[in-house]
C-alpha cells in the first residue's frame, strides 16, 4: 500500500476516477510526498505505523495485482481515504 496526500480541493471520486481502467486523468495526488508500507502475503497481519505529520486527506492505494493477474487493485476500486488532523 501507498499513502499519498491529495492535491487542495481533490475528492475520493476523483481519484479513483483517475485510477480505473482507461480513466486517463492524472489522480490529484501529491506524489512527491508519498508513505509505503512493506507488501506482505494473503492472511498474513501487519501493523503499520506512518509518519503523517501534514494534515488533511490521503489516498491508500493498492498497486498488487491478484494472483490470476490482472489489473492492479487500485484499478478495481481498492482506494481508501483517511484524514489527517
Amino acid at each position: 500500500m501507498i499513502v499519498v496526500p491529495y492535491k487542495s480541493g481533490a475528492t475520493l471520486a476523483e481519484v479513483r476516477k483517475a485510477f480505473k481502467q482507461g480513466g486517463g486523468a492524472e489522480p490529484p495526488l501529491d506524489f512527491a510526498n508519498v508513505v509505503y508500507t512493506a507488501r506482505i502475503e494473503g492472511g498474513a497481519r501487519q501493523i503499520t505505523e506512518l509518519d503523517l505529520t501534514k494534515p488533511g486527506k490521503y489516498a491508500l492505494l493498492c498497486f498488487v495485482s491478484d494472483r490470476k493477474g490482472g489489473p492492479p487493485h487500485v484499478a478495481q476500486g481498492m482506494v481508501a481515504e483517511i484524514t489527517v488532523h
